[in-house]
């Protein structure tokens, strides 16, 4: 069994399981289903690897309205200017209300934690 990552301590010997179940997760961002990957993307960032951020910025335009939803949440931490000039496009020409109310609000957080 794996031991959780909020367990885990520089030098002990389940810090190779936190490394295994991040490959676990870089694996998933290869998988057929891209709902799989989007969500595969967002564990990682939450754990600090932007593997997959490229993945998500292209799902900003993605025909699922779920999975460019599911990228400006996971997107909305990063400050950089790339990531902004992204979510603003994005919203520019989102037509599905929730989303452009998503893409707004994940612009929102960026642009002011830049």
């Amino acid at each position: 069994m794996a031991t959780p990552v909020a367990m885990l301590t520089p030098g002990s010997a389940s810090v190779a399981q936190s490394s295994e179940e991040l490959n676990r997760y870089r694996a998933l961002l290869n998988d057929p289903d891209e709902g799989i990957r989007i969500a595969a993307a967002r564990v990682l960032i939450a754990r600090g690897d932007f593997t997959g951020k490229p993945m998500l910025l292209k799902a900003l335009e993605h025909q699922n309205v779920h999975h460019r939803i599911d990228a400006a949440l996971a997107l909305q931490q990063f400050t950089d200017p790339d990531t902004i000039d992204a979510l603003q496009r994005a919203a520019d020409v989102e037509r599905h209300s929730l989303a452009r109310s998503v893409l707004k609000q994940a612009l929102k957080r960026a642009s002011s934690n830049h």
